[in-house]
């Protein structure tokens, strides 16, 4: 029955949208027939430029045509010969392609047909001169013939080009006018519509006045929490009456909603502290990552250092002895304090001339160690045993059974990183172990000491604490050494920055 009265209801809808359809569509006409008459113009345009181009290559190609044959009866040569055939055959072709434009105006068309006469003349004179062979009386007749006729060729070509130009600009212009005419009239069309128009909103708008005032003053009462109001009566028109049927609903469901509100920000919140906890749980485990990581380089260290003070100790007699156990004293207590915190990237560097000095002792001259900082690196702070794992690698794997081995260390501070970079001049890396020298699990790491361990263990380490990857590159040749580079992030001139920095 409640759809039965609104069917019989006036709709504004279905008069506002045949309004705008009707608007629209006169619009969209008018549009189309402009953009038809653009297009229209604007592909004329074209194809006369694309003619006036063509013909101007015409007359380029008639003299490049005579002056090439010109060349090849003086010189004999076969390359002007192939370059007058091929000017011949462009000339063709433009001839092909212009023909039926040329030829919608009376008088290029009559300088057309006299000029294709001409070319094909012309091509029956070349081909006489090339068969009689040798210049003689009736070919150098027939040569200078041909001059006169490439000279009348290139000057009909010149008043093709008048002709046709003097052509296309009256037909351009007569298609202008006819577009502004048509502009014209279509502009009149949309100012009488829209005038229609207005006068239609008019008249709908004092019809509907009364209606929407009575609508307005029951919405600011329910705007005010007044659930209590009157419902809104039904009138004459579809809209209004289903407007009206909306309010009553509302205000007789708004207390459910408000409760189903509120249920649904308890669970959004209990689900949050739960993504809280996942995320807490999270970083413990990363924590807890980094430190069994750092573990793994302590006892690995200790036997490496405690090796060679054994056998320093065994072939000097002790002299050294003090002085390396000091040293291993220093880096395993450094080693030991710093295991769960960043450390100044200067004591990191002291760290490192202590097991600098320990192989030093250890090798004589056989390796030599260069150390070289560039920029203040006072404020710059490292992950622990972060350079000493490279240098042993370097040791162990590049220059232990080697001659006149070195170590370049080179700290240089950028804007936004602070670059290390560890070179030896040792054995080098082959291409296809550089591949997968950073693989994790992979059966050399599980052997002990070898390069994938050092290199493995600080590069996750390190990405571990600044949360990104790519902080460690590897550049190697077999039997050229090996450059390793280690990127320490920073933000505004201080650690910790991410990889957008650089």
């Amino acid at each position: 029955m409640r759809q039965l009265r609104l069917r019989n209801k006036k709709s504004i809808k279905t008069r506002v949208i045949s309004i705008f359809l009707l608007i629209n569509f006169i619009m969209l006409m008018s549009f189309l027939i402009s953009f038809s008459m653009q297009n229209t113009i604007t592909k004329e345009y074209d194809r006369t430029m694309k003619i006036n181009i063509q013909l101007s290559q015409l007359a380029i190609e008639i003299n490049k045509s005579m002056n090439s044959f010109d060349q090849y009866i003086k010189n004999r040569d076969s390359e002007d010969l192939q370059h007058h055939y091929t000017s011949v055959e462009k000339i063709g072709n433009i001839l092909k392609t212009i023909e039926t434009e040329v030829r919608r105006d009376k008088d290029s068309g009559i300088f057309f047909r006299n000029l294709e006469n001409m070319f094909d003349y012309q091509k029956q004179l070349t081909d006489t001169i090339l068969v009689d062979g040798g210049l003689n009386v009736y070919s150098y007749r027939k040569f200078n013939e041909l001059r006169t006729l490439s000279a009348y060729m290139n000057n009909h070509a010149q008043m093709l080009i008048t002709s046709y130009l003097d052509y296309t600009n009256q037909h351009y212009s007569n298609t202008l006018q006819s577009y502004k005419e048509t502009e014209r009239s279509i502009a009149v069309t949309i100012l009488f519509f829209s005038f229609i128009s207005f006068v239609f909103a008019i008249f709908l708008s004092n019809n509907t006045l009364e209606m929407i005032t009575a609508l307005a003053a029951s919405a600011e009462q329910l705007a005010k929490g007044n659930w209590e109001v009157e419902d809104i009566k039904e009138n004459a028109y579809q809209e209004f009456s289903m407007m009206a049927q909306a309010f009553n609903h509302m205000k007789n469901n708004i207390k459910y909603f408000v409760e189903e509100l509120r249920r649904k920000s308890e669970v959004e919140i209990n689900l949050n502290k739960e993504k809280l906890i996942s995320l807490e749980k999270d970083k413990l485990l990363k924590e807890s990552q980094l430190m069994t990581l750092q573990n793994q380089m302590d006892p690995h260290f200790l036997f490496n250092t405690l090796n060679i003070i054994a056998r320093i100790a065994m072939f000097e007699g002790g002299n050294n002895t003090v002085r390396l156990i000091q040293a291993t004293a220093k880096i395993l207590r450094y080693n030991l304090s710093n295991k769960n915190k960043l450390v100044k990237l200067e004591e990191e560097i002291s760290t490192l001339k202590a097991y600098i000095f320990i192989q030093e002792t250890r090798f004589q001259d056989q390796i030599t160690f260069e150390l070289q900082i560039k920029g203040n690196i006072d404020d710059v702070e490292i992950l622990p045993m972060t350079l000493q794992p490279i240098v042993e690698n370097a040791i162990i794997h590049g220059l232990q059974d080697q001659e006149e081995g070195k170590i370049e260390i080179l700290i240089l501070r950028e804007k936004n990183y602070v670059k290390v970079q560890i070179k030896d001049n040792g054995r080098g890396i082959s291409e296809e172990k550089l591949k997968h020298i950073f693989k994790e699990n992979s059966e050399k790491n599980k052997k002990g000491h070898t390069t994938g361990l050092g290199l493995s263990n600080v590069k996750k380490r390190l990405e571990l604490h600044f949360g990104m990857e790519n902080l460690i590159f590897i550049d190697s040749q077999v039997d050229q050494g090996t450059s390793i580079d280690i990127f320490i992030p920073l933000k505004d001139g201080e650690p910790h920055a991410t990889t957008d920095d650089y």
